[in-house]
């Protein structure tokens, strides 16, 4: 009897399958999409596929949540069936995205047929995440992440980090105010004058909604901090903060008096460069010092 009644349920369900592929960044970008899905359907389960779970913790508008890869008995539980939706279009080859005239979360929203609610992140912590990662130190906290994820095998990725000599003197000047911590992963360039922060990621976002100060590019770090609603300065290189920024972020652009030279983007695709860095020969300027510091330094 338990049986069949389970069965029945089960069947009955109206469920959601939203699959987000790629980067921690990406996935706490779709937590906007997320409330967006809900919105637009109420009445069903959302599921999620994602490489970072820990991203949906607590978030109320997600049903369930799997690893990609680790999703065992979802077919069914979930899948079968004839009520099932299936949200698993890539944003990045919506047209909004491509032609760099809309938000990622909004060209995603469009192709997945629901109305944008605004492209800020949901990341819930609950108040012992908040108590464990507050940290006790005469100088204001300062998260620097001047390097991305990206490809383990690529340190530095010139079109979206900041030069590593620049961020040096970055940390330079800003430890004499700061007390820096640098969000790396343990094979990543380490910085000095700063602390090194390789920790679980839920960690790393509770010492960013508890810090003073926040410097950094086009990765996690500045999504999160947008869940939090929380300022950020953010440095830009190839990237554009129409398609990936937030409104209250301080953006920085490279140096004004650095005038590009045409590399013909041989290998650009749907980009006109590649995002992990792996392409050097379409670096376009004639200098390494992308930034005029004074522009990142006079915003903190």
């Amino acid at each position: 009897m338990y049986f069949y009644t389970y069965y029945f349920i089960i069947y009955e369900m109206k469920n959601i399958i939203f699959q987000v592929n790629g980067g921690i960044g990406k996935s706490i970008m779709a937590t906007a999409v997320c409330r967006a899905i809900k919105k637009a359907y109420p009445d069903y389960n959302l599921i999620v596929l994602t490489g970072f779970p820990e991203v949906f913790i607590g978030n109320p508008n997600v049903f369930r949540f799997y690893r990609s890869g680790m999703a065992p008995y979802l077919y069914e539980d979930f899948v079968k069936g004839d009520q099932t939706i299936f949200m698993c279009d890539e944003p990045y080859l919506a047209k909004g995205y491509l032609n760099k005239t809309k938000h990622l979360t909004e060209a995603w929203c469009d192709v997945l047929g629901v109305k944008f609610d605004g492209p800020k992140p949901d990341i819930y912590l609950n108040p012992v995440e908040q108590l464990k990662t507050k940290m006790q130190n005469p100088k204001p906290i300062l998260i620097f992440q001047p390097f991305g994820g990206g490809s383990k095998d690529v340190q530095y990725s010139w079109n979206r980090d900041i030069p590593p000599h620049q961020a040096q003197m970055i940390a330079n000047t800003l430890s004499q105010k700061y007390h820096i911590l640098q969000i790396c992963r343990e094979d990543q360039i380490k910085l000095q004058n700063v602390q090194h922060i390789h920790a679980p990621f839920r960690d790393i976002f509770g010492l960013i909604l508890n810090s003073q100060a926040r410097l950094g590019i086009d990765s996690f770090m500045q999504h999160a901090a947008a869940a939090f609603n929380l300022t950020t300065t953010v440095t830009w290189v190839t990237n554009k903060p129409v398609t990936f920024g937030y409104k209250q972020n301080k953006n920085v652009l490279p140096d004004s008096k650095l005038k590009a030279v045409n590399t013909n983007a041989v290998e650009g695709y749907l980009e006109e460069y590649d995002f992990s860095g792996h392409r050097v020969h379409d670096y376009p300027y004639a200098t390494p010092d992308v930034f005029d510091l004074n522009d990142i330094i006079k915003t903190l």
